[in-house]
Protein backbone atom coordinates (compact mmCIF):
# COMPACT_ATOMS: atom_id res chain seq x y z
CA UNK A 1 0.00 0.00 0.00
CA UNK A 2 1.93 3.00 -1.31
CA UNK A 3 1.52 6.45 0.06
CA UNK A 4 3.32 9.62 0.90
CA UNK A 5 3.73 11.25 4.25
CA UNK A 6 2.69 14.85 4.58
CA UNK A 7 2.97 16.70 7.86
CA UNK A 8 0.38 14.64 9.74
CA UNK A 9 -1.53 12.94 6.91
CA UNK A 10 -0.92 9.91 4.80
CA UNK A 11 -2.60 9.49 1.46
CA UNK A 12 -2.57 6.68 -1.05
CA UNK A 13 -2.02 7.49 -4.70
CA UNK A 14 -4.08 4.98 -6.69
CA UNK A 15 -2.63 3.32 -9.76
CA UNK A 16 -3.71 4.98 -12.98
CA UNK A 17 -5.88 2.89 -15.33
CA UNK A 18 -4.18 1.21 -18.27
CA UNK A 19 -3.88 3.61 -21.19
CA UNK A 20 -4.28 6.70 -19.01
CA UNK A 21 -1.92 9.43 -20.18
CA UNK A 22 -1.20 11.93 -17.42
CA UNK A 23 0.33 14.47 -19.84
CA UNK A 24 -2.87 14.53 -21.93
CA UNK A 25 -5.04 14.74 -18.82
CA UNK A 26 -2.97 17.66 -17.56
CA UNK A 27 -3.16 19.39 -20.95
CA UNK A 28 -6.94 18.97 -21.05
CA UNK A 29 -7.28 20.41 -17.54
CA UNK A 30 -5.17 23.43 -18.54
CA UNK A 31 -7.18 23.92 -21.73
CA UNK A 32 -10.43 23.87 -19.75
CA UNK A 33 -9.12 26.65 -17.55
CA UNK A 34 -7.84 28.62 -20.52
CA UNK A 35 -11.39 28.66 -21.95
CA UNK A 36 -12.17 31.25 -19.25
CA UNK A 37 -9.67 33.81 -20.64
CA UNK A 38 -12.09 36.69 -20.47
CA UNK A 39 -12.11 40.45 -20.80
CA UNK A 40 -15.38 41.38 -19.15
CA UNK A 41 -18.08 39.27 -20.80
CA UNK A 42 -16.06 38.60 -23.97
CA UNK A 43 -13.34 36.07 -24.69
CA UNK A 44 -9.87 37.64 -24.64
CA UNK A 45 -8.31 35.95 -27.67
CA UNK A 46 -4.92 37.60 -27.14
CA UNK A 47 -4.77 36.28 -23.56
CA UNK A 48 -5.90 32.85 -24.75
CA UNK A 49 -3.15 32.77 -27.40
CA UNK A 50 -0.56 33.84 -24.83
CA UNK A 51 -1.65 31.19 -22.32
CA UNK A 52 -1.55 28.51 -25.00
CA UNK A 53 1.89 29.63 -26.17
CA UNK A 54 3.07 29.40 -22.58
CA UNK A 55 2.44 25.63 -22.63
CA UNK A 56 3.73 25.07 -26.17
CA UNK A 57 0.37 25.17 -27.95
CA UNK A 58 -1.22 27.36 -30.59
CA UNK A 59 -4.79 28.50 -31.16
CA UNK A 60 -6.17 26.98 -34.37
CA UNK A 61 -9.71 28.38 -34.24
CA UNK A 62 -12.29 29.68 -31.80
CA UNK A 63 -16.07 29.47 -31.94
CA UNK A 64 -18.19 31.95 -30.04
CA UNK A 65 -21.99 31.90 -30.38
CA UNK A 66 -23.94 34.00 -27.90
CA UNK A 67 -22.73 32.83 -24.47
CA UNK A 68 -21.20 29.60 -25.79
CA UNK A 69 -17.48 29.26 -26.47
CA UNK A 70 -15.16 26.53 -27.70
CA UNK A 71 -11.74 26.49 -29.28
CA UNK A 72 -9.33 24.19 -31.07
CA UNK A 73 -5.67 24.17 -30.03
CA UNK A 74 -2.69 22.27 -31.39
CA UNK A 75 0.57 20.99 -29.92
CA UNK A 76 2.63 19.37 -32.66
CA UNK A 77 0.44 16.64 -34.17
CA UNK A 78 -1.98 16.66 -31.21
CA UNK A 79 -5.24 18.57 -31.65
CA UNK A 80 -7.49 19.47 -28.71
CA UNK A 81 -11.07 20.78 -28.56
CA UNK A 82 -12.00 22.67 -25.40
CA UNK A 83 -15.38 24.03 -24.31
CA UNK A 84 -16.09 26.66 -21.71
CA UNK A 85 -18.52 25.50 -19.05
CA UNK A 86 -20.72 27.61 -16.80
CA UNK A 87 -19.71 31.22 -17.14
CA UNK A 88 -22.90 33.13 -16.38
CA UNK A 89 -26.21 32.86 -14.57
CA UNK A 90 -28.00 31.33 -17.55
CA UNK A 91 -25.37 28.55 -17.76
CA UNK A 92 -25.71 27.83 -14.04
CA UNK A 93 -29.49 27.51 -14.35
CA UNK A 94 -28.99 25.01 -17.18
CA UNK A 95 -26.52 23.06 -15.01
CA UNK A 96 -29.02 22.94 -12.14
CA UNK A 97 -31.75 21.58 -14.44
CA UNK A 98 -30.06 18.17 -14.56
CA UNK A 99 -31.88 14.87 -14.26
CA UNK A 100 -29.67 11.85 -13.67
CA UNK A 101 -30.29 8.76 -15.77
CA UNK A 102 -29.96 5.73 -13.45
CA UNK A 103 -28.86 3.41 -16.30
CA UNK A 104 -26.13 5.84 -17.42
CA UNK A 105 -24.88 6.30 -13.86
CA UNK A 106 -24.80 2.52 -13.30
CA UNK A 107 -22.88 2.04 -16.55
CA UNK A 108 -20.39 4.74 -15.57
CA UNK A 109 -19.91 3.21 -12.13
CA UNK A 110 -19.32 -0.23 -13.63
CA UNK A 111 -16.82 1.00 -16.23
CA UNK A 112 -14.93 3.30 -13.88
CA UNK A 113 -14.94 1.03 -10.84
CA UNK A 114 -16.25 3.92 -8.74
CA UNK A 115 -18.93 3.41 -6.16
CA UNK A 116 -21.51 6.14 -6.56
CA UNK A 117 -23.85 7.16 -3.73
CA UNK A 118 -27.53 6.31 -4.10
CA UNK A 119 -29.77 9.10 -5.37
Amino acid sequence: EGGRETSSRRYVVPALPAGFDLSYATACAQLSGFAYSMNGSRVDHAALRARLAGVGMELVDAIEVEEHFAYVARRGNDVFLAFRGSCNGKNVLTDLDYHACPASLASFAGQSGLELPAG
